[in-house]
């Protein structure tokens, strides 16, 4: 899941636009690099839920996972711009599907005292995909 998540954000034009594109794409599983360049996205995996059918006698190939996808910017404009791509780019994937469960809008001070601050969307989708 993560390898196609990865490849969409990484191919989808209007989410490239604001992070790169290809392996100079600005989206990394589970933490932003220490100074890294923003805006960015990381994404983890918060849950995934086993499906289990008694007429395959045992799992499922299909799996439903809850991925969470954090944008981050210096401003809230283009945080939320990030994010709107990003929740576009999730329901058109044609690799796996994706519903938009969670939203909300956080704001991080910084504790460097360097004056740097984040605004981050923090967005969980609900994913079906093959195993």
């Amino acid at each position: 899941m993560e390898a196609a998540l990865y490849t969409l954000l990484s191919t989808d034009a209007s989410v490239t636009a604001v992070i790169g594109s290809g392996a100079s794409a600005r989206a990394y599983p589970l933490l932003l690099p220490q100074n890294g360049t923003l805006p960015a996205v990381t994404y983890q995996r918060v849950s995934t839920p086993r499906i289990l059918t008694a007429s395959l006698g045992g799992q499922n190939a299909r799996v439903k996972c809850r991925m969470q996808l954090d944008c981050w910017a210096r401003t809230f404009a283009q945080a939320r711009t990030l994010a709107d791509a990003v929740r576009t780019a999730m329901l058109g994937a044609t690799t796996f599907t994706a519903l938009a469960l969670d939203e909300q809008s956080l704001y991080d001070a910084g504790d460097k005292g360097d004056g740097l601050h984040f605004y981050r969307i923090s967005a969980d989708y609900s994913c079906w995909y093959l195993e």
